[in-house]
């Protein structure tokens, strides 16, 4: 009997612990399964979230760690690399794209490029400014620039250097070739009529601001002219002043909004051309 009870026991010992090993194993594979699983949804999320900035037009596009925080460091930084690696090529396209528009782009470090930008007026080439962009793990920033210093510069680099890298060279440029065209209308405009002027053409730095006055060639007096340039952007003036300094009934009111009408409409140089018949 006692045999027996022993037998038993053993029976239920040896039972128990192939149920317990068994459940080990079974939790043992549902720990792997559950891993096995979470592995595939960060390779989904990996996936999906390399598309998304392979997707985007910006060849420096800024890399967002914050949207991938179910990634280990290591996932991270390979997923980084794998990402910029991409946009680096985009980078070359978008070099070949803008050749043509003036503007050029340098690797002068693994992690930093060289934006340079030719102006022209005419069809020829007047000057070059660049802009040194460098790119740390979260964002570009600029580091160096010969820009003009009244161009709104810290206002595009937020708007659009993280954001579309191509919109805020493409940006920059415009403001650079408006401003070299409103300068060198002020120089051809001195050199072409500086004889029905009583005095040098002046303007401010950023051409924002062109004064001058034309001297009729029959009567005394002069027509005194501010244009105004209150959008960098745009290559005509956005406000004209003209007042006539001299003997009084000479211009009427109706001549001097047709005199405002042609500099508002036309290029300094054209209008001049237009006026100095009149005056």
């Amino acid at each position: 009997m006692m045999f027996d009870m022993l037998e038993m026991l053993q029976d239920l010992e040896t039972k128990s612990k192939k149920e317990s090993s068994l459940k080990e194993e079974e939790k043992k594979q549902d720990d792997e399964l559950r891993q096995l699983k979470l592995k595939v949804t960060k390779l989904q999320q990996k996936k999906k979230w390399l598309q998304q900035q392979l997707s985007k037009e910006s060849p420096l596009q800024q890399v967002d760690i914050n949207n991938i925080d179910s990634l280990d460091r290591e996932e991270k930084s390979e997923l980084l690399d794998a990402a910029y690696a991409a946009q680096q090529k985009k980078l070359e396209e978008m070099v070949v794209l803008h050749r043509l528009t003036g503007i050029s782009i340098d690797h002068i470090k693994p992690e930093a490029i060289r934006i340079c930008w030719d102006t022209s007026y005419g069809g020829e080439f007047f000057e070059a400014f660049y802009a040194e962009v460098t790119r740390s793990r979260d964002k570009l920033t600029v580091q160096h620039h010969s820009l003009p210093y009244f161009l709104p510069i810290n206002s595009l680099i937020t708007r659009h250097l993280n954001t579309d890298i191509t919109v805020f060279a493409e940006t920059v440029s415009r403001y650079l070739n408006v401003f070299v065209e409103k300068r060198q209308e002020a120089v051809n405009a001195e050199k072409e009529f500086g004889l029905y002027m009583s005095k040098p053409i002046a303007a401010s730095p950023s051409c924002d601001v062109i004064e001058f006055s034309l001297k009729p060639t029959m009567v005394p007096g002069k027509l005194h002219t501010q244009l105004f340039y209150n959008d960098l952007l745009q290559p005509l003036p956005t406000e004209v002043e003209v007042e006539w300094r001299g003997e009084e009934g000479v211009l009427s009111r109706e001549d001097i909004f047709r005199v405002k009408q042609i500099f508002l409409s036309k290029s300094l140089c054209s209008a001049l051309e237009e006026l100095v018949t009149k005056v």
